[in-house]
C-alpha cells in the first residue's frame, strides 16, 4: 500500500470514529440476541429441542429465557439467526435488544428495535445492516453466475466431446488445426486486451492517485470540521451533565425533605392506627363477652326447651301406647262379638236347613 493510500485510510478511519461518536452521542451501545422461548411456555421441551446453539439467560434470579447463540452487535447476523430459527419451526422467535449489555423489558426492547430499524436510533447499525445485505446479495448473484457458467461449460464440454467422437480422423486433424488457429488468434487478442488493460490500469492508477489526493484534502477538511463539531458537542454534553447533576442534587434535596415529611406522616398515621387497633381490640373483647353471655342464655333456653320437648314427647308416646292398648282391646271385643255372631248365624242356618229337611 502506498504512503498516500495509508494516509487516506488513516483519515477515513478517523472519520468513521467521529461518525460513530456522533451516532452514539447518548453513549449507548446496542447488542442483539434471538430469543426463542422462556420458562412457562407451552410446548417448551419441544421448542428447546429445536433451538440451535441454545443458551440460557436468567432474570430476577431464577426465571429462565432461552436464546439461540450469544450477543452480537451485527444486526445482519441476528437477522440470519432469526431466519434460521423460523425455518426450524420456532415461529415465536424474535430479536431482543440489549442497551449497554443490559436486559430490558419486552416493550422497551421492541421499541428500541423499531427505532434502530427506522434509523432513528444509532443509524450506523442500520447502515451496516444495509451494507451487509447488499454484499450478501452481490455474493449470492456471483455464486449463481459462477454456478451457471460452470454448468454451461460442462454442457459445452460434453457436447464437444460427443461431436469429436463422431468425427473421422481427417475431420479431427482439421478440427485440431482450426482450434490451434483459433487459439493463436485468441492469444493475440488477449495480448492486445492486456496491452489496452495495462494502459487503462495506468490511467486509472493516475486518476486514483489524484482522487486519493483530493479525498485526503476533503478528509482533512471534514475531519477538522467534525472535530470541531465533536468538541462543541462535548462541551454541550458537559454543560448538560453539570445541569443534570445540579438538577439531581436539587431533586435529592427535595426528595429528602419529602421523605422526612412522609416519615412524620407515617409516624402519626402509625400512632393513629395503633390507637384504632387498641380500640378495635377492646370493642372485639366487649363484643366477645356479650356474645358469650348471649350464647350462655341461648344455651339455657335451648336446654329448657329441650326438656319441655322431651316431656311432651314422653307424654305423646304414653298417649300413643294407651290408645294402642284401647284399640287392641276394642279389636279383641269386636272379634269376640263377630265370633259369637258367626256361631249364632251358623246355628240358625243349621236349624233352617234341618227345618227344610223336615218339611220335605
Amino acid at each position: 500500500m502506498s504512503l498516500l493510500s495509508k494516509k487516506v485510510t488513516k483519515y477515513f478511519f478517523l472519520i468513521l470514529v467521529l461518525l460513530a461518536s456522533a451516532d452514539n452521542a447518548d453513549g449507548s451501545t446496542y447488542t442483539f440476541r434471538v430469543q426463542c422461548a422462556k420458562q412457562g411456555d407451552s410446548l417448551l421441551a419441544e421448542t428447546m429441542a429445536l433451538i440451535p446453539n441454545r443458551q440460557t439467560f436468567y432474570i430476577q434470579g431464577a426465571f429462565a429465557i432461552y436464546f439461540s447463540g450469544g450477543h452480537t452487535d451485527d444486526l445482519f447476523d441476528a437477522m440470519e439467526t432469526l431466519e434460521i430459527c423460523h425455518e426450524l419451526g420456532i415461529t415465536d422467535a424474535f430479536i431482543r435488544v440489549f442497551p449497554n449489555g443490559g436486559y430490558v423489558g419486552d416493550q422497551t426492547s421492541a421499541k428500541l428495535l423499531r427505532k434502530i430499524l427506522s434509523g432513528e436510533l444509532s443509524p450506523g447499525i442500520l447502515d451496516g445492516y444495509k451494507k451487509r445485505v447488499r454484499e450478501e446479495a452481490r455474493k449470492k448473484a456471483l455464486r449463481e453466475k459462477q454456478e451457471k457458467e460452470r454448468k454451461a461449460a460442462e454442457e459445452a464440454k460434453i457436447k464437444e466431446e460427443e461431436r469429436l467422437a463422431n468425427l473421422s480422423e481427417e475431420e479431427r486433424q482439421a478440427e485440431v488445426k482450426r482450434k490451434a488457429e483459433e487459439l493463436a488468434a485468441k492469444q493475440a487478442e488477449l495480448e492486445e486486451q492486456a496491452r489496452v488493460l495495462a494502459e487503462q490500469k495506468k490511467k486509472e492508477e493516475e486518476e486514483r492517485i489524484a482522487a486519493e489526493a483530493e479525498a485526503t484534502r476533503q478528509a482533512e477538511e471534514l475531519a477538522a470540521k467534525q472535530a470541531e463539531e465533536v468538541r462543541v458537542l462535548a462541551e454541550q454534553k458537559k454543560k448538560e451533565e453539570e445541569e443534570r447533576i445540579a438538577a439531581e442534587a436539587e431533586a435529592t434535596r427535595q426528595a429528602e425533605e419529602l421523605a422526612a415529611k412522609q416519615a412524620e406522616e407515617v409516624r402519626v398515621l402509625a400512632e393513629q392506627k395503633k390507637k384504632e387497633e387498641e380500640e378495635r381490640i377492646a370493642a372485639e373483647a366487649e363484643a366477645k363477652r356479650q356474645a358469650e353471655e348471649l350464647a350462655a342464655k341461648q344455651a339455657e333456653e335451648a336446654r329448657v326447651l329441650a326438656e319441655q320437648k322431651k316431656k311432651e314427647e314422653e307424654e305423646r308416646l304414653a298417649a300413643e301406647v294407651e290408645a294402642k292398648r284401647q284399640a287392641e282391646e276394642l279389636a279383641a271385643k269386636q272379634a269376640e262379638e263377630a265370633r259369637v255372631l258367626a256361631e249364632q248365624k251358623k246355628k240358625e242356618e243349621e236349624e233352617r236347613i234341618a227345618a227344610e229337611a223336615e218339611a220335605k
